[in-house]
């Protein structure tokens, strides 16, 4: 038999992307996991939903200030500076894409990586700012293959199948995120 599920909203507050991770993976047994994954320390005093996103905003703007990011802040940095050299147009377009606070920050690309780095790792750190798909990517690829998450784009139908390892996130508005929780039979 399928598992079974229900949406569970999430806090919507400009974290609700690491509003979703904390509680996907607290009903996915997966929290410590995760915690260990991103070598961030835990004690039970400190374990609240607070504490967690502010800990994985600031553990991923540590990897993306020193470039220990899978190389995923090198390959954006590059593909957004060819596309600003070929076609500014195209770039800023492409802007428009990512959370608010880049129109300005990257209204022109920064000169070198380093730089592009530390503008990008600032606002990560900072709370109540919208993911963007660097971050995202960046915390799947630090996850895998132990811990899966899932983003779906629409509500999935009873019938379909589900992991109960997997973290699944809803993000059907494209600007929020909720998850799917195990709902008891």
């Amino acid at each position: 038999m399928p598992l079974q599920w229900k949406l569970k909203h999430i806090k919507a507050d400009g974290n609700c992307f690491y509003r979703a991770i904390y509680h996907s993976s607290i009903n996915t047994d997966n929290f410590l996991l995760l915690l260990q994954k991103l070598k961030i320390p835990y004690t039970n005093q400190l374990n609240t939903e607070e504490w967690f996103i502010e800990s994985v905003k600031n553990k991923l703007a540590e990897l993306i200030l020193t470039g220990k990011d899978n190389k995923i802040s090198k390959q954006y940095y590059n593909n957004l500076k060819r596309i600003y050299n070929e076609d500014k147009e195209s770039y800023k377009l492409i802007l428009q894409g990512f959370s608010s606070w880049t129109l300005k920050e990257f209204k022109n690309i920064p000169t070198d990586l380093k730089t592009f780095r530390k503008i990008y790792a600032k606002f990560v750190a900072t709370k109540n700012i919208w993911v963007s798909e660097l971050e995202v990517e960046l915390l799947k690829s630090l996850l895998e293959p132990e811990i899966i998450i899932k983003i779906l784009h629409k509500k999935p139908k009873k019938r379909d199948k589900f992991d109960k390892k997997t973290m699944y996130l809803i993000n059907d508005s494209e600007i929020h995120y909720n998850i799917l929780v195990k709902s008891k039979v």
